[in-house]
């Protein structure tokens, strides 16, 4: 049972916003939820705040890593992981090499939002692995919309 009296009423308006809700569903993000020690306002602002970014139902550990990342809002860590989460990626993926158009715009926006939290760019390079010019490149795309792969890109598919 979850810690907050409210949780449950959250849990049930929003998975009846997002379709049909039956008690297993219910138990299991209460169980998510309780584990993480969810409040009734961080599940709403969690809830309203990934169906604004994305129109979809989340799976219970999405809304819980975007609890965890608003809890530490300002670390590079937890802007990496919101931008990560709306984007269906990993921290793994912002690291790795691959060079496709949606990670290099996820990367893009990573660092732009880190550097609007006051982080250096030589910091932010070490954070996402990469070389001080290549951070400088990314942030320099900034004025371009970031929500998305550009369409006037090669895609390159990885792994």
């Amino acid at each position: 049972m979850s810690a907050d009296p409210g949780l449950r009423a959250v849990i049930q308006s929003f998975l009846a916003m997002c379709g049909p809700v039956s008690a297993e569903d219910v138990a299991l993000w209460e169980a998510a939820l309780a584990a993480c020690d969810c409040t009734a306002g961080e599940a709403v602002k969690a809830f309203g705040g990934y169906l604004a970014m994305t129109g979809a139902r989340p799976a219970p550990i999405t809304i819980v890593t975007f609890i965890h990342a608003e809890r530490g809002a300002g670390s590079m860590r937890a802007i990496a992981l919101r931008v990560a989460t709306r984007r269906g990626l990993t921290l793994e993926a912002l690291w790795g090499t691959c060079r496709d158009a949606a990670l290099v715009d996820a990367r893009a926006e990573v660092a732009g939002r880190m550097r609007a939290a006051g982080y250096d760019v030589a910091r932010i390079a070490r954070f996402l692995r990469r070389d001080r010019s290549t951070v400088s490149h990314l942030l320099q795309r900034g004025a371009q919309d970031l929500t998305g792969p550009s369409a006037d890109r090669e895609v390159v598919r990885c792994g």
